[in-house]
């Protein structure tokens, strides 16, 4: 990607008219390649307005870049965040189930923010750590070797069941896989063609079948907060302290705790399963990575279970690192201005949509050479801050469940290469696809070969090739 510096404020040109709207279809079908394209032809600043020639309209801004991810991310009162979802009946299952953590402002996010964190906390993830061990050796007793899978349902599978042993505890761990598996459907049919491009409450419309799955699964949420919290709580799962606490905090609408349960089960999982399937894809595309990686596990663990010492493997942290880095599950973000101001020179009004781009971030050649190139050593040395390197977001709104997902990641991946050979199915296609997460949008083809074979890359197809510079080896 070739990098354009980011100079003083100056005008910048707001797009209008009907060759908008080809941008923000580009947009709709590919994000990720339209917001690269916008950085390539107008740099890291560039507005479009309405498609009416002569009307304002409400402005969307790219904004590309480090210095304007701390402007957006670092004024939380200015920049607001806003809902991922497309709008419901104000009296619905779908609206209530969209009130989540991610979607609050000001006091009640502050709130809720507080109630939640705790839940996610470092030493929470500690204490958790041999449970985490446990369900993902649990679920790879399942894999066997030579079967043909695809690893992002796998890893889907095998989230949800460490995220649910979690978050329910072990008693509720069946009940807690099957209200993920329908949060996973509900989130992604707000994303479909037919849902977007027909928001309508009709019979037989992709809308109201969105809209009848929200209510089952508010049903579903009340049940477990209502009849089977004891359950959870003998189960050892964080949800029932944290329900309790909810329920003693003033200030606390308790018709949006269906919304912040549905929002911390989905933010569990729903990033972390793209990104287990995107670093397994790119240690099988590296076989010198993978054998670098295999050589510190097996010095530093000589055959005893991962203990959460994570001081002891420096590549494997750098490994996720370096995946989450050139595929980050959360491509960009989408902001909402809360009033009338000036980001580098474009003027926006309230209600004016911001993007900053985590994915474009991380492609820069000034903060990192040769960006489509794995290359995990490069963490030895790289010191980007927080606006730099931002796979889970940054400033106030910096996403708690750093150390949970991270822990997850790790074990997950030692657990996976120390046994199998993952490998790409020769001539598949790999495309993203940006939904809740970034994603392959076809799933994952490989095999899994056992520990005596052959580390081999694939040859594959498809849209990856604009994001990581893949050779054979």
């Amino acid at each position: 990607m070739t990098s354009t510096p980011i100079g003083s404020p100056q005008r910048v040109k707001v797009h209008r008219g009907p060759r908008v709207a080809f941008s923000y279809l580009r947009f709709f079908r590919d994000p990720v390649g339209a917001i690269v394209e916008a950085y390539r032809r107008y740099g890291p600043l560039s507005a479009f307005g309405d498609v009416v020639p002569g009307r304002r309209g409400r402005l969307r801004v790219l904004a590309l870049g480090p210095e304007f991810n701390r402007q957006v991310f670092g004024n939380p009162q200015l920049f607001r965040s806003t809902r991922l979802t497309v709008p419901g009946p104000s009296n619905s299952a779908h609206v209530r189930l969209s009130r989540g953590l991610t979607a609050l402002n000001g006091d009640y996010h502050r709130i809720e923010r507080k109630l939640a964190a705790p839940l996610f906390a470092k030493s929470a993830s500690q204490a958790f750590q041999e449970e985490i061990t446990r369900r993902i050796d649990t679920s790879l007793a399942s894999w066997a070797v030579g079967s043909s899978v695809d690893l992002l349902e796998e890893a889907q599978r095998l989230v949800l069941d460490v995220t649910g042993a979690f978050l329910f505890g072990r008693t509720r761990l069946p009940a807690a896989v099957d209200l993920g598996f329908l949060l996973h459907g509900w989130m992604h049919r707000t994303w479909s063609p037919g849902v977007l491009l027909f928001p309508c409450d009709a019979p037989g419309t992709p809308y109201r079948s969105m809209l009848r799955l929200a209510e089952a699964i508010e049903a579903r949420i009340n049940a477990e907060l209502t009849e089977h919290l004891d359950a959870i709580r003998d189960g050892g799962g964080a949800l029932a302290s944290w329900a309790e606490a909810r329920a003693r905090t003033p200030g606390v609408p308790l018709q949006w705790t269906v919304g912040q349960m549905a929002t911390l089960f989905l933010a569990s999982f729903e990033t972390t399963t793209p990104s287990l399937a995107w670093t397994l894809f790119l240690l099988a595309q590296h076989p010198p990575v993978a054998r670098a990686l295999l050589d510190e596990l097996d010095a530093a663990l000589q055959g005893s279970p991962l203990d959460g010492a994570w001081e002891r493997l420096p590549y494997l942290d750098a490994v996720i690192r370096e995946s989450l880095r050139i595929l980050p599950p959360v491509p960009y973000t989408l902001r909402r201005a809360a009033g009338d101001s000036d980001l580098g020179g474009v003027k926006l009004a309230k209600g004016d949509l911001v993007l900053v781009s985590h994915y474009l971030t991380h492609h820069l050649p000034e903060l990192y050479p040769a960006p489509e190139e794995f290359r995990p050593e490069r963490w030895f040395d790289a010191n980007p801050d927080s606006f730099e390197y931002l796979p889970f977001s940054a400033g106030p709104r910096t996403c708690i469940g750093y150390f949970f997902a991270m822990s997850v990641l790790k074990t997950a991946v030692a657990a996976i290469i120390q046994r199998f050979r993952p490998r790409v199915v020769e001539g598949a296609r790999i495309d993203r696809v940006v939904e809740v997460s970034m994603r392959p949008r076809h799933g994952l083809p490989m095999t899994l070969h056992g520990t005596g074979a052959e580390l081999k890359a694939a040859s594959v197809r498809g849209n990856i090739h604009e994001m990581v510079a893949l050779r054979p080896w």
